[in-house]
């Protein structure tokens, strides 16, 4: 898979795009959630289908410090269950560790993709709390 990433226009109209048909249309996530003034302040991931050349993942990475926090991450639905997400995933913590001074990787899973996550290494911590109406858990991986 091919993953671009960048803050530019272009790449947040992608990346809005798979999260319009995951999180909007196929979790029926109130838009005014989903849509946020981070996509400005964040930098975008999209994975890409080498066979068919669509965009088919997405997520946002947002830097604080010695630490990032992974976004907004989805596979479009037809794509899920072939190993999409964890080469997805992998190639988003490959690219916010390349500058070296990240030691902490941060996410908030929905309850089903817990144990998703805890394939690629990351550990829940903390109580179950709800974002729009899902319940969901702190995440936390160390470099």
């Amino acid at each position: 898979m091919r993953v671009d990433c960048g803050s530019d226009a272009a790449t947040i109209a992608r990346a809005r795009a798979i999260r319009q048909a995951v999180f909007v249309i196929d979790q029926q996530i109130d838009p005014a959630i989903e849509w946020d003034d981070l996509d400005q302040k964040t930098i975008h991931f999209v994975g890409i289908d080498p066979a068919t050349t669509k965009d088919i993942a997405t997520g946002r990475a947002f830097f604080e410090g010695d630490k990032v926090t992974l976004q907004r991450i989805a596979v479009l639905s037809d794509m899920q269950g072939r190993g999409v997400g964890l080469a997805f995933v992998a190639a988003m913590i490959d690219h916010v560790r390349a500058p070296g001074v990240i030691r902490e990787i941060h996410l908030s899973a929905q309850c089903h993709a817990i144990g998703f996550y805890e394939k690629l290494g990351f550990t829940a911590d903390g109580p179950i709390y709800h974002e729009a109406n899902i319940p969901h858990r702190h995440m936390m991986r160390s470099l």
